[in-house]
């Protein structure tokens, strides 16, 4: 079974590593309609 993609409690998930993260629990993937991040920090 492949594992999850791990992020470090304090990492940044890279913008090109995105797409992988919702591709492993099956989801689809679209960046918002101004090309931002799904995954960003707030």
């Amino acid at each position: 079974m492949k594992h999850a993609p791990a992020i470090d409690t304090d990492g940044e998930l890279p913008a090109e590593d995105e797409a992988a993260v919702f591709a492993h629990y099956g989801l689809d993937y679209a960046p918002g309609t101004g090309g931002e991040r799904r995954l960003a920090r707030r």
